[in-house]
């Protein structure tokens, strides 16, 4: 996949909803995006497997639904403090990226995932992030 980053986008690309509804990887890394991720984004960009938002502020991403074909995403270096339960739904995915936000409950169930490969939720500053580690470990030792 041959994805180019975009930078310096200061609002989401709301026309993407529309236009590029076949779109399988979104780069928006490293962008002065902030407060709530839109929900159009959720809803009508179905086809997405790879979304890279890290390094911006964004605080909240109301529901995962719509992403089934999600496969790798990476929201590390935002201003998360909350996953939607939504996210459970996830069941392609194979890679997560949640490290230095300020997530306060993680599910449990995410470490579950028979998918998962690779989680990575170092300085996630939550007790549940703790045990999150910890039951991965376990997964993991067993596979």
């Amino acid at each position: 996949m041959n994805t180019t980053p975009w930078t310096d986008i200061f609002e989401y690309p709301l026309w993407l909803c529309n236009t590029c509804t076949r779109l399988e990887g979104l780069h928006l890394s490293g962008n002065n995006l902030h407060a709530e991720f839109p929900h159009e984004f959720c809803s009508s960009l179905a086809s997405l497997r790879h979304l890279d938002l890290s390094e911006n502020s964004i605080s909240l991403i109301p529901t995962f639904e719509g992403w089934q074909s999600m496969q790798t995403m990476d929201l590390s270096r935002n201003r998360l403090n909350f996953l939607h339960s939504s996210l459970q739904q996830l069941s392609l995915l194979v890679n997560l990226r949640l490290n230095h936000n300020f997530i306060s409950f993680i599910w449990p169930e995410i470490g579950l995932f028979t998918s998962m490969q690779s989680l990575d939720i170092h300085d996630v500053r939550s007790l549940c992030a703790r045990n999150l580690q910890s039951l991965w470990a376990r997964r993991s030792s067993k596979l």
